[in-house]
């Protein structure tokens, strides 16, 4: 494995002379990017970690035109960085976000697609590109900082996005969340901190999947009362008996209309907008590990035996 870092300046990928040493990164080598703009329109090598690590800098960190990294690259967001995309860019490997990560579209057209994992632990991801999920995204948080995502464009497929240890998701002004998603809460309250999902209803046609007590979701609009229908999963909100947007809840959980409580918020943070929290005091069931289950089982069929014996 070689260490290669990328020298600075504006420069393509494949020009061995703008890395440290002069080599294009291989399979199994770890590029690393403290300042400048590398230009990539083609695939790089598959196998690749690839950290991005600038604290600060006025240029793209990384200009991706039509590429798609393998299976095998890793991409290390440990700084504050921009990704511009142009044309179609996928990911099948793993993206980790520990600090700062922007995804940039030139136009409507553009698109970058997640096809495997992303990590955002403590870190911040911000999609200002239209965006297609179709694996798996995570949010978490710990110590005082907060992993958060932020949907800026269109964000459609059929993937997922996991919401755990004070994890946060906001829809901005000018993004939309596809029916096609998931949003799963995986816990409650965690050292203080709520998972929160911050959204308009308007624009938001996503599940929303294991919301329980210590969780919030806070939408950009005035609601003053609800129902639930448990068959259809449907969250509706009302302002003064006018509806005022719908939710679609579900996953394992049992909600029924009193679950949920509505509390007044604060001004959204857009121009205008006012939220309101939305809370319930649904927790899981506690359910008995496998091999509990088969202790009781068992001894169930024991005392059965012991009954019959002594009828004889």
């Amino acid at each position: 494995m070689t260490s290669v870092i990328w020298n600075g300046g504006t420069g393509s990928w494949f020009d061995a002379a703008n890395w440290t040493p002069a080599q294009v990164p291989q399979s199994g080598d770890s590029a690393t990017v403290t300042r400048g703009s590398i230009q990539l329109t083609s695939n790089p090598s598959d196998g690749v970690t690839l950290n991005l690590d600038a604290i600060s800098s006025p240029n793209t960190i990384l200009d991706a035109r039509n590429v798609t990294f393998g299976s095998h690259f890793t991409i290390v967001a440990d700084g504050v960085n921009n990704v511009a995309i142009t044309g179609s860019v996928v990911d099948q490997g793993q993206i980790s976000v520990p600090k700062a990560l922007g995804l940039l579209g030139h136009s409507a057209s553009d698109l970058f697609t997640n096809q495997a994992t992303i990590n955002i632990h403590d870190g911040a991801l911000s999609t200002a590109v239209n965006f297609t999920n179709s694996g798996q995204i995570n949010v978490s948080s710990a110590g005082p900082l907060f992993g958060h995502l932020d949907i800026g464009q269109a964000f459609t497929g059929t993937g997922s996005v996991s919401l755990s240890n004070g994890g946060g998701v906001q829809v901005s002004d000018g993004g939309s969340v596809g029916s096609g998603q998931t949003f799963i809460f995986q816990d409650g309250i965690t050292n203080g901190i709520s998972d929160q999902l911050t959204l308009n209803p308007a624009t938001f046609d996503a599940t929303i999947s294991g919301f329980q007590i210590g969780d919030i979701i806070n939408v950009m609009t005035v609601a003053d009362s609800e129902t639930y229908d448990p068959e259809s999963h449907l969250l509706s909100l009302f302002a003064s008996g006018q509806p005022a947007g719908e939710l679609i809840i579900a996953g394992p959980l049992s909600y029924t209309t009193q679950s949920f409580m509505l509390h007044p918020g604060p001004p959204g943070p857009f121009l205008g907008s006012r939220l309101t929290t939305i809370t319930t005091d649904v927790s899981p069931a506690s359910v008995p590990e496998p091999a509990s289950l088969a202790l009781v089982t068992t001894a169930l069929a024991i005392l059965l035996l012991v009954w019959r014996l002594r009828r004889r």
